[in-house]
């Protein structure tokens, strides 16, 4: 921003209730500071020091890179509540609006919230930051966002998971404080002087020739795909431990009745995260594009309840790290089996693989026809009859349809 005088100065927001806050206090400053060492104050100021210092503390820029997050760890964690940072990157991954309820307190009438989850990427690192975004008071900008674009976010927050008592990394992202603003790509050029903000600009350029856009408009989902999606990845990992699972999300272990009555309170865009314990009775593959096309389906069923089922759809949860799987089992699993392999506990991987081979004679072990097949997989987990715990996902879109997902299943104790 220039003066009138032609001279850079920097120019800081705030929301008219909290500036109104400020002034009742006595923080709001009269003159931000200006950048560079270079300017002196006028004559007039000469003998003022309130000009220079009565800019707050929280309004200071404060940009941190993706290579920053990761040194955090357990040192910030008694800050937490006191720390905002600010952050400039290209969205890699933008996912579906969801909403939900909120009451207020001394309120009867019950406020909806939006938020989606995004992926960011910059310079840093090969990591990618994961981000809780919130609709609060720009919900044109909130909806508006696409993967590839150049996205600001100021005052965000560390959020930890709770440690569920292991020795694994905790699952850490960032959120959105009510103190946040969001200025997209263009929106983002007047702050080129910061250098976090030059070096994206060029670096977001960069990426957007090699990357290749996928969207499904009906959800506002998109991402970039191709080199991009192999070379960046998030930090966090899903817990492998049911009970470590469990304390990290808050989840509930629902059964058929509850899932039931969830099903009648869940409104448009409505997302849940329940677990249930269960057992595969069938698995099949669903080509159908609508559902953002082919996946294998899982038909669940409670161990004391085999006549009813549910059936849910095999994902791969885009905001931790795919699950690896060993080179010898990629050999032997055709395409459409290797999503579902990436979330059995990989004991069980093992022991399919072992019996894979030895139901296979040895000059069909070089042949077209996989050993870990769907149906061979399906016909291991039904015979063993062994209970699992399943995580899921629901959704309820703007039409009122219900998606049913997995994203991890966990061997129960």
């Amino acid at each position: 921003m220039l003066s009138k005088h032609g001279s850079h100065v920097l120019a800081a927001f705030a929301t008219e209730k909290y500036w109104k806050l400020l002034d009742m206090t006595g923080m709001a400053p009269h003159l931000l500071q200006k950048i560079g060492d270079d300017i002196s104050p006028s004559p007039r100021q000469a003998g003022s020091r309130s000009l220079f210092q009565l800019r707050p503390s929280w309004l200071e820029c404060s940009f941190v890179t993706i290579l920053n997050t990761q040194y955090w760890g357990k040192n910030v964690t008694n800050s937490l509540d006191r720390m905002y940072f600010d952050f400039v990157g290209v969205l890699s991954n933008v996912g579906k609006i969801c909403r939900r309820r909120k009451r207020k307190l001394g309120k009867q009438a019950p406020e909806m919230t939006g938020y989606r989850w995004v992926k960011m990427i910059d310079s840093s690192s090969l990591h990618e930051l994961v981000i809780r975004l919130s609709e609060y008071s720009q919900p044109a900008v909130f909806q508006s966002l696409e993967a590839g674009n150049i996205l600001m976010i100021t005052k965000l927050q560390w959020k930890m998971l709770p440690d569920a008592g292991s020795g694994d990394e905790r699952i850490q992202y960032a959120t959105m404080s009510e103190f946040s603003v969001l200025r997209v790509n263009e929106a983002v050029m007047p702050f080129h002087s910061i250098d976090e903000c030059n070096l994206n600009i060029y670096f977001a350029n960069d990426i957007r020739k090699d990357a290749v856009y996928v969207s499904r408009e009906v959800t506002g989902e998109s991402k970039l795909t191709a080199k991009l999606e192999k070379k960046y990845h998030p930090r966090n990992r899903l817990p492998t431990d049911v009970d470590e699972f469990k304390q990290a999300f808050g989840l509930k272990v629902c059964s058929f009745s509850d899932l039931e009555a969830l099903l009648l309170q869940m409104e448009a865009y409505e997302y849940q995260h329940v677990g249930f314990v269960g057992q595969v009775s069938a698995i099949s593959n669903d080509n159908d594009s609508r559902n953002g096309g082919p996946s294998v389906l899982l038909e669940l069923n409670e161990s004391k309840n085999i006549d009813q089922t549910l059936t849910v759809a095999v994902t791969i949860n885009e905001l931790y790290q795919k699950p690896a799987i060993k080179g010898s089992v990629k050999r032997v699993a055709p395409p459409e089996s290797l999503r579902l392999l990436r979330l059995l506990p990989a004991e069980v991987v093992d022991d399919m693989y072992v019996k894979a081979n030895e139901d296979r004679p040895a000059w069909s072990m070089r042949s077209a026809n996989p050993g870990l097949s769907l149906s061979f997989i399906e016909a291991y987990l039904i015979n063993s009859k062994r209970d699992y715990f399943f995580s899921l996902q629901l959704y309820r879109d703007g039409i009122g349809c219900v998606t049913w997902k997995v994203d991890a299943i966990l061997a129960m104790p």
